[in-house]
């Protein structure tokens, strides 16, 4: 059977990526906070800078889940990296723009895929076996090529 892409197949996949990429952003800021909590000062408690930097981070982090509308190429530029977020809040630094935030533009600007260490290939087939899941939803939803829409065969 024909695998037939509608917009709503692409949507999922798309859905699917997002998902993966919000999935990626939490476990990069929780990573971040263990980092950044650890060192201690002399009563035991974490250095008020790391704070701070972390409360610009966490900013980031729900500008990114909660506000930003990600274009396709935006979700696939980020999951190519180990840390998004780190790459976002570098985007998020360099952006001159006050009424857009085109982080594949600043990617490919700033040549971050040459400065930032890319996805483990562990997570890149992930992304793929998630796909390839929203792909067999898609063929089981999808009526077959010869079956018309009132239930007759062609």
């Amino acid at each position: 059977m024909a695998l037939i892409w509608t917009p709503f197949s692409m949507q999922m996949m798309e859905n699917d990526a997002r998902g993966l990429l919000m999935e990626r952003l939490d476990a990069c800021l929780q990573e971040r906070a263990k980092e950044f909590m650890e060192p201690r000062d002399k009563n035991g408690l974490p250095f008020i800078e790391n704070i701070y930097y972390l409360q610009g981070t966490a900013e980031i982090h729900i500008y990114l889940k909660t506000v930003h509308e990600f274009r396709p190429e935006e979700i696939s530029d980020l999951l190519y990296f180990a840390d998004p977020l780190r790459v976002a809040e570098y985007c998020w630094e360099e952006n001159t723009d006050k009424y857009a935030f085109r982080i594949s533009e600043l990617i490919q600007n700033h040549k971050l895929k040459e400065q930032f260490p890319a996805a483990k290939p562990q997570t890149k087939a992930s992304l793929k076996s998630r796909l390839e899941e929203a792909k067999q939803m898609v063929r089981a939803s999808s009526p077959s090529k010869t079956t018309r829409a009132n239930g007759t065969q062609r």
